[in-house]
C-alpha cells in the first residue's frame, strides 16, 4: 500500500477488523496520513503498528490524543541507540601508523624472546 491516502471510510473498516473505532473526525484521518509520511510507513504497516500499540495500551476508542501518544512511542522505539560513553572508541586518526619495518622489528623482537623452536616457521 502507498504512504498515507487514508479516508474516513477506509480507516473505519480497517480499525473495525481490530475491534477498534475512532470518532470519524477528519483530524484523525489527517494525523494518520501525516504519520505515514513522517515515518515513511505504508498504510498497511501503519495500521498494524497503531493497532499493536492500541492493544498494548488496551484501547479500543481511538482519538488524536492516542495518535500523539503513538507518535511519541514510535519515535522513541525507532530512535538510534546512544553510543556508550563508558569506553572511548578508537578513532582511525588516533591510531599510530604502522610501517612494514616496524612490524618486522616487532616480529623479530618477539621471536628472540621465545624459547628455541617455539616460533613456528623459524629458520634454523
Amino acid at each position: 500500500m502507498p504512504l498515507g491516502g487514508f479516508t474516513v471510510e477506509q480507516l473505519e473498516e480497517e480499525l473495525s477488523d481490530f475491534s477498534c473505532k475512532f470518532d470519524g473526525e477528519q483530524e484523525f484521518v489527517d494525523k494518520m496520513n501525516a504519520l505515514s509520511h513522517a515515518f515513511h510507513i505504508d498504510s498497511e504497516d501503519l495500521i498494524n503498528e497503531t493497532m499493536g500499540y492500541a492493544m498494548n495500551m488496551k484501547r479500543t476508542d481511538l482519538d488524536v490524543g492516542f495518535l500523539d501518544a503513538f507518535e511519541a512511542h514510535y519515535k522513541k522505539k525507532n530512535a538510534p541507540s546512544a553510543v556508550s560513553k563508558s569506553k572511548p572508541r578508537a578513532v582511525l586518526a588516533d591510531l599510530k601508523p604502522t610501517t612494514a619495518v616496524e612490524l618486522y622489528a616487532t616480529s623479530r623482537a618477539l621471536t628472540r624472546t621465545l624459547p628455541n623452536g617455539a616460533a613456528q616457521g623459524r629458520r634454523q
